[in-house]
């Protein structure tokens, strides 16, 4: 791919590779900010005029003005949140390691030295160091004794090395055929260190449901870097259609970790299915409720192929979930509740059997 070229990802956002890595651009032409590979930066302009200043440069006289602290303390938020949108627009693209057969670990080595030495002491015992004839037996039985030993455990390790290893491929052949314990278990390890809480629902065969608790929108950037027509540095609030925008990314780029991480470590898994919840805020009692804002099932196929570094988790997530159930409000598209075309009960997990972890 030629390094000059330009991807537009979504609405106001580019990527371009470069020789040193992915150079992301957002924003309009107005108020740019450019991340990732490089320094960050930003850039303002009009018609064929642009004016780019890396953020931490020496600013520009009529950003001087504005007082050195202050012009530190906005060039440091925007590095911040620069490192915010970053991890936001790449988090889909992490990779997960798929799943391998599990093997039995080899047997510590025998010391076979310790073993001949207590051998030879033993047959040595009570014979007197002038009778050489004698010792000479002696030592030549106890190393033929020695080895004996030596060749009693080395088998005894081997067969218990491959009965452990008969254990664990039984244990991946029921895994492959999504034995409900295996699943479980292998699901649970895997999402249970997720920033977001994720709990199986429901097996069905090669299906999988799994509801995932998504962050409020306040966690994300409520400012955008930007330069005013003086070529200050500026965080200007992000508008309602900007918000929207950034939420849908944020949650599509977990429901797809969420799919990718599922399908590498349960390799019989065929779908993934994905119901993203968020808390309501807490009534007087203390209460709250799970409100579903989008329902994806995605199937393994669907994933094979996706041009991850091109497009935007957004794009990612309708392209592969073509029976998406969403509702985008207004011109905004701002995520609003949805109701599950299948009424699956969300406050509480299925009958879970118990859970069968590798032997």
């Amino acid at each position: 791919m030629p390094l000059y070229t330009r991807i537009k990802l979504g609405r106001n956002l580019w990527v371009r590779p470069t020789s040193r890595g992915l150079r992301f651009s957002a924003g309009p032409r107005a108020a740019r900010v450019h991340f990732g590979a490089g320094r960050t930066a930003i850039s303002t302009g009009t018609g064929p005029f642009t004016y780019y200043q890396r953020i931490g440069d020496q600013p520009s006289a009529a950003a001087r003005t504005t007082g050195g602290l202050t012009a530190a303390k906005k060039a440091d938020d925007a590095r911040q949140i620069a490192d915010a949108l970053q991890r936001l627009f790449g988090m889909h693209r992490a990779e997960y390691p798929a799943a391998t057969a599990p093997q039995a670990p080899q047997p510590e080595p025998i010391d076979g030295a310790a073993i001949d030495e207590a051998h030879r002491k033993a047959a040595l015992t009570g014979i007197g160091f002038f009778a050489r004839a004698q010792r000479r037996a002696a030592k030549l039985a106890a190393q033929e004794s020695a080895q004996r030993e030596i060749a009693a455990r080395t088998a005894e390790q081997e067969q218990r090395r491959e009965a452990h290893q008969a254990q664990l491929d039984a244990w991946w052949q029921e895994l492959l055929a999504n034995e409900p314990g295996r699943v479980h278990w292998a699901l649970d390890r895997a999402l249970a260190d997720n920033r977001t809480s994720a709990v199986v629902l429901q097996l069905d065969g090669g299906a999988a449901t799994v509801r995932v608790t998504i962050p409020d929108p306040d966690v994300l950037p409520d400012r955008l870097p930007s330069l005013t027509q003086a070529g200050n540095l500026s965080l200007r609030r992000a508008n309602k259609t900007e918000a929207a925008e950034l939420y849908r990314l944020l949650v599509a780029g977990i429901v797809l970790t969420t799919v990718k991480e599922s399908l590498a470590v349960a390799p019989g898994l065929t779908s993934m299915r994905v119901i993203a919840v968020r808390r309501t805020p807490e009534d007087a009692y203390g209460h709250c409720e799970l409100e579903p804002l989008l329902d994806a099932t995605i199937a393994r196929d669907a994933l094979q192929g996706i041009e991850w570094a091109e497009h935007d988790a957004w794009v990612v997530l309708t392209t592969a979930a073509p029976d998406l159930n969403v509702h985008l409000k207004g011109v905004t598209k701002q995520l609003s509740p949805i109701q599950p075309a299948d009424g699956i009960d969300l406050t509480a997990e299925a009958v879970r059997p118990a859970a069968r972890p590798l032997p």
